[in-house]
């Protein structure tokens, strides 16, 4: 599926003000980042999608200023399901990263990560598959990052070595990062899973929540290990 486009979405960011701040930025696995001249009390987006299924788009960031069309904020990353009975060898990439907020004095803010979910019997390769959070702008008045998506891999078979990420949106300033997102593996040869998320190293990113946004509940899944990384 596409992207959901800037404002859009069930996490979508929203405009920063009339005059004179950085755009609110969406939501996906975590918050989205607030703006500068924002503050979290007067903003809250809503977290959703599954963990284990995510089948979801990305939402779009919110505009800088409402009066200022060219800040426009970011859109969130698409949704890619591939089921396959075979091998998938992955070099190169496979990304549903949002995007970054509109490059103007008052900013938008960055769109949110969306879906990754991929089933195959064996998994092989050292390749990457993303689902970033689209940064904010670093302008007169800075705007927000956005969260992290979701990705989700089932395989029989792994010799795999690349990277599975969904880091935050980087925001700016006085303005904040999204949280990260979240990286569920599951193992059906033995039935073993692994849930992490992961920081972007150094950054001060906003919250990610594991709750019952988990496909079932957490109460139907026992997760085999459980990582947060630069948390």
């Amino acid at each position: 599926q596409a992207d959901a486009a800037a404002g859009s979405g069930p996490g979508a960011g929203k405009a920063g003000c009339y005059n004179y701040c950085g755009g609110n930025a969406a939501s996906h696995a975590g918050y989205g980042g607030y703006g500068q001249s924002q503050s979290s009390s007067n903003y809250q987006t809503v977290i959703y999608g599954s963990v284990m299924n995510p089948k979801d788009l990305g939402s779009g960031g919110g505009a800088g200023d409402y009066s200022a069309g060219s800040s426009y904020g970011g859109a969130g990353g698409g949704s890619i399901q591939i089921n396959l009975t075979g091998t998938l060898t992955l070099d190169g990439e496979i990304t549903s990263d949002g995007q970054a907020g509109g490059d103007t004095n008052e900013p938008g803010a960055g769109g949110s990560g969306g879906s990754v979910y991929i089933t195959t019997n064996t998994l092989t390769g050292s390749g990457a598959i993303t689902a970033h959070g689209g940064s904010g702008r670093d302008k007169s008045y800075d705007s927000a990052g956005a969260s992290g998506g979701r990705i989700a891999v089932y395989y029989a078979n792994s010799s795999y070595t690349g990277s599975m990420l969904a880091y935050g949106g980087d925001g700016f300033a006085s303005a904040t990062e999204g949280g990260a997102g979240t990286i569920y593996t599951k193992d059906t040869s033995n039935n073993t899973s692994t849930l992490r998320t992961e920081n972007y190293p150094g950054r001060d990113d906003y919250y990610t929540y594991i709750n019952n946004t988990v496909g079932g509940g957490l109460a139907d899944e026992v997760f085999d290990d459980l990582a947060i990384i630069n948390g």
